[in-house]
């Protein structure tokens, strides 16, 4: 007899940002646009620091032991420090921080901490493209709601509304935003933490890119209002810090929330690992860590801003705005996918897909389709800008070249005719 596997992971399609990054990686022809990995990371103020705390006795101790189940409480209490050192918030690291295997295992145990197999989980599309997948595994169900692209990407409460059913228990939404770089303005946070308030549902709040925002302000959920316990915010050190091997997380919410997210992490993972607390300690209470997250928000925007001026040279390239946050760029392919091939050959409901999989099989550039972030999507593509900036240059003069030997005689042609 055949054994049967799990169908919700049969069928899952792959991670698609490490999957293309992965099998672009052996070739140094490809232009690697496809993976968050930030080039400009960890900050150099902390390697002292690290390499007098990763002396053989304090490692070989760290090895031999496992740290409690929700982490080391120095780490924690280095956590709490900053959110009230950054957004006036006042968490007990004993009983509301709690250290998780990176973002990824943050949402994982606070989505098994708050539901039941078979409950709904709204998620908005666009979102994070991992949302979908974890919720699908863990044997819940996604229920998404789409956002408008013109209207920017805003959250509309009335498409919220018409998705809750009796099932819905949980709204996860990402600020500011992979990948189309929206941060929520503070009326919009203060309208999803009242709306789940009232529906009797838990709010996640993905906020592991809450020092990389553009012009805005990004604030957690629950410093909107007076009384957010049914808010759990979800962190990381990965973006924060560029250092995404570091591989630690972490939650921040009510004591309710945060035991059974302990009892979930006991069982599923006993514990992180008590070496990269220790690195994730001296990173964040740091003394200058503040002043490094303002001088690389400056590089940031100086990288973002370069390479949308560059694209929207290329044929076929729009933006619906300018990113407010987070690491990539989101154009519209839509009327570049028309260039690419006859009307006949573009399927029209993937044109991300397309010129994704022409960018990689003809230009040697790897992007990421937008419809992997949901079917609202469908004709974007995902560019990193936090990568060396020569690459988004040289990535640019690729695009602009094949692309626009191909553009060119169909604008031409489109001329004489109007």
């Amino acid at each position: 007899m055949v054994q049967t596997l799990n169908a919700a992971i049969e069928t899952l399609i792959p991670y698609t940002s490490k999957t293309i990054a992965r099998e672009v990686e052996a070739d140094p022809d490809f232009l690697n646009l496809s993976i968050g990995e930030p080039d400009y990371g960890p900050p150099s103020f902390a390697w002292p620091a690290i390499g007098a705390a990763l002396t053989e006795p304090a490692v070989t101790a760290a090895l031999k032991k496992y740290e409690k189940s929700r982490g080391a409480i120095e780490l924690r209490t280095a956590i709490a420090q900053y959110y009230q050192r950054h957004y006036e918030l006042r968490y007990d690291p004993e009983s509301e921080i709690m250290v998780t295997h990176g973002g990824a295992g943050a949402l994982t145990v606070s989505i098994l901490a708050t539901t039941r197999e078979g409950d709904d989980i709204l998620i908005p599309d666009p979102s994070y493209m991992l949302y979908e997948g974890l919720v699908r595994i863990l044997g819940r169900r996604p229920v998404r709601v789409e956002r408008d692209a013109a209207e920017g990407w805003r959250y509309n409460l009335d498409a919220f509304k018409a998705r809750i059913s009796d099932r819905t228990k949980v709204l996860i939404f990402n600020s500011p935003e992979n990948p189309t770089g929206y941060v929520c303005t503070e009326e919009e946070l203060r309208a999803l933490v009242s709306f789940t308030a009232d529906h009797g549902l838990w709010l996640i709040h993905d906020e592991v890119y809450d020092q990389t925002v553009y012009g805005v302000k990004h604030q957690p959920a629950s410093a909107c209002v007076p009384d957010a316990g049914h808010v759990i915010l979800v962190n990381s050190f990965s973006k924060k810090f560029a250092v995404p091997g570091l591989r630690i997380g972490w939650l921040a919410g009510a004591q309710r929330a945060l035991s059974a997210a302990g009892k979930v992490h006991d069982y599923a993972f006993l514990a992180v690992n008590k070496t990269s607390e220790m690195i994730g300690q001296l990173l964040i209470s740091h003394p200058e860590a503040d002043s490094w997250f303002a001088k690389m928000r400056t590089e940031l925007v100086s990288r973002m801003d370069a390479g949308q001026s560059l694209l929207q040279r290329v044929p076929g390239v729009r933006f619906v705005r300018r990113p407010q946050g987070g690491l990539f760029l989101f154009p519209n392919v839509s009327e570049m996918a028309t260039y690419l091939s006859d009307a006949r050959s573009v399927n029209s409901k993937s044109a991300g897909d397309f010129v994704s999989a022409f960018l990689r099989d003809k230009l040697k550039i790897a992007a990421v389709p937008g419809s992997v972030y949901g079917p609202g999507c469908k004709d974007h593509i995902r560019i990193v800008f936090c990568v060396d900036p020569k690459l988004i240059v040289r990535a640019c003069e690729r695009m602009q070249n094949g692309i626009g030997e191909l553009a060119t005689p169909k604008v031409y042609a489109r001329a004489l005719m109007s």
